[in-house]
């Protein structure tokens, strides 16, 4: 604790520092998917798992990605079709148009994040499992 207070003060003494970022871009509300490219009904090639990744009208219609009645973005996987083994199920992979270079800030706001065993918001070799 008594280190916190000098450091926030040394932290937020220098105008310079704080006055470095801009807001460049903000994905929100209605105007949220904008800027996105969706999978268009491609298999998950990159963890190789039984995902279809649909385009953005079929996620849409299926209400795998849209705009809730609070403004809310929701992205979600298709948890309520019985898929038999070798199908696949569909779900939403959505990846930016944009470019941010090296040292840009990125916050992420959310209300709700799933969680458990082969949940991951970025891929990787090494997913979650027994959390």
């Amino acid at each position: 604790m008594y280190l916190a207070i000098p450091l926030a003060y040394a932290l937020f003494s220098f105008q310079s520092a704080l006055a470095a970022y801009n807001l460049v871009k903000e994905y929100s509300g209605s105007d949220f998917f904008s800027g996105w490219d969706f999978g268009n009904g491609t298999y998950d090639s990159t963890t190789h798992g039984h995902v279809n990744y649909l385009n953005q009208s079929h996620a849409t219609s299926q209400k795998l990605a849209y705009i809730n009645d609070a403004g809310h973005a929701i992205i979600r996987v298709d948890d309520f079709s019985t898929v038999i083994w070798e199908n696949k199920r569909n779900s939403v992979r959505i990846e930016t148009t944009d470019y941010f270079p090296v040292g840009s800030v990125i916050i992420f706001d959310a209300t709700h994040i799933p969680f458990g065993c082969s949940v991951s918001l970025l891929p990787s070799p090494h997913l979650p499992c027994g959390i």
